[in-house]
């Protein structure tokens, strides 16, 4: 193998960005020191090195492995730590890779309190700034180079990410309290709630029906919402059923509903974990027997999102 040292050493002097990454006959190089007088000492990414020629085989359709997403501890409101990763992106045609951002890093750091720019501990905000809303978690593929970031938007395309940059993955979305991350904690393709959001609804005011429900997930995909519930006793008996959005309705009855309250259940605690629709809300189908309703108190912990893996 012939390399063009100078090549790379130009190529590093002109992207002194410690992210930067230069692939040459294979090899993927990174800079590891800058000497006072500019010239830089040049290995292998990491061991075993990087070799794009032999390793960067497609991924199956839908991979997805790492992108953990966890709150910066030095400002849990605004910035995210996310872990070392690679997927196949959105459209299946090429693998993305969230390499070190140096030798040894085992994660990057975005600030979403600032508009995107390129970089570990750079802004990441595709929006400029952080309001009350849910914000999709997008690792981005620079056609230039290869260069992978990761970016934040409340678009669910990412349409509004740079020019450049055609490849994209979701691998998380969130949401806000204002200006804020509600705190959150992440295990694989589960997210939790450092604490449940309670919120209570009165369902039912016919003889029976259906009506839809809000959960404190994010919105923009379907989520497996993970909803402990409890409701009081009811002088008769009435029956509910707790499904996904897109499920059918129909009359619960005695032999089929999640839910019976009478006067011999007197007090109703259960665990649900509906199939949302894209406004982060599950079917409540009800039969009641009588024009009535009941209030149900409502405790969402997480969701399950399946990070584009059915893509």
């Amino acid at each position: 193998m012939s390399l063009n040292i100078a090549h790379i050493i130009s190529y590093f002097r002109d992207n002194p960005d410690p992210t930067s990454r230069y692939i040459a006959d294979g090899l993927e190089w990174l800079m590891i020191g800058v000497s006072g007088d500019g010239s830089s000492t040049l290995l292998p990414s990491w061991v075993p090195s990087k070799n794009w020629v032999t390793d960067n085989a497609p991924l199956p359709r839908g991979y997805i492995g790492g992108f953990q997403l966890s709150q910066n501890a030095s400002d849990s409101s605004h910035d995210l730590d996310i872990t070392l990763g690679e997927c196949r992106d959105s459209t299946d045609a090429v693998n993305i890779e969230l390499a070190a951002p140096w030798p040894g890093k085992s994660n990057w750091t975005k600030k979403f309190d600032a508009v995107f720019a390129v970089g570990h501990n750079k802004g990441g905000n595709l929006n400029g700034n952080l309001t009350a809303d849910t914000y999709h978690l997008f690792v981005i593929k620079r056609d230039s180079d290869n260069q992978a970031d990761i970016a934040a938007s409340t678009s669910v395309s990412c349409s509004n990410r740079p020019d450049g940059w055609t490849y994209f993955r979701r691998v998380g979305s969130l949401r806000t309290s204002g200006t804020a991350w509600k705190p959150f904690f992440q295990q694989g393709d589960e997210f939790f709630w450092k604490t449940p959001y309670q919120h209570s609804a009165t369902i039912g005011s016919t003889a029976s029906g259906s009506q839809l429900q809000a959960a404190m997930v994010p919105t923009g995909f379907k989520m497996r919402a993970d909803i402990h519930l409890f409701m009081e006793a009811s002088p008769s008996p009435m029956f509910f059923s707790f499904v996904g959005a897109d499920a059918a309705t129909f009359v619960p009855s005695a032999d089929n509903n999640t839910i019976t309250a009478d006067t011999d259940h007197e007090h109703h605690h259960i665990r649900i974990a509906p199939l949302t629709n894209t406004n982060a809300e599950y079917k409540v189908n009800f039969s009641t027997g009588v024009s009535t309703s009941a209030v149900f108190y409502f405790h969402t912990h997480g969701w399950i999102d399946n990070r584009g893996k059915d893509a």
